[in-house]
């Protein structure tokens, strides 16, 4: 090796698993195989607390993002809050979309619940990416 080569440090991106409590939902992230996942309720007392660790992390993922990334939302409910960020999280990956990786949401509702569907209909019309609403039993 020679004094001149250069050497790029690539500093892996540590997954974030949250578990589910009563208010807020189950989130997990983890770039190396894939999954980044919403599930549950989510009624956080702060949300920017809870939920500025999982911006910051998909703030270092667009950076350097994988080649397909599926943000899979299965919530049973969200607060205006929590709204609020999911459309933070998906306008900011909208740039990316077609050129670093294809971005894709996939916004799973229960059986019969309007409430939900309407949900992810709303979110769909906000974000410039391919969106698919998907009815779970």
């Amino acid at each position: 090796m020679t004094p001149n080569q250069k050497y790029i440090k690539t500093i892996m991106l540590e997954p974030i698993i949250i578990e589910a409590t009563s208010d807020t939902p189950r989130i997990e992230l983890d770039k190396e195989k894939g999954i980044f996942r919403f599930e549950g309720k989510s009624l956080p007392e702060d949300v920017i607390k809870f939920y500025g660790p999982v911006q910051n992390w998909f703030t270092e993922y667009y950076a350097d993002p994988n080649p397909e990334t599926d943000i899979q939302f299965n919530l049973e409910y969200f607060n205006s809050s929590t709204a609020r960020i999911i459309v933070k999280i998906l306008i900011a990956s909208e740039p990316l979309h077609g050129k670093s990786t294809n971005m894709h949401v996939s916004w799973y509702y229960q059986e019969n619940d309007e409430v939900m569907q309407d949900r992810g209909t709303e979110l769909q019309s906000v974000v410039n990416i391919p969106f698919d609403i998907i009815e779970s039993h």
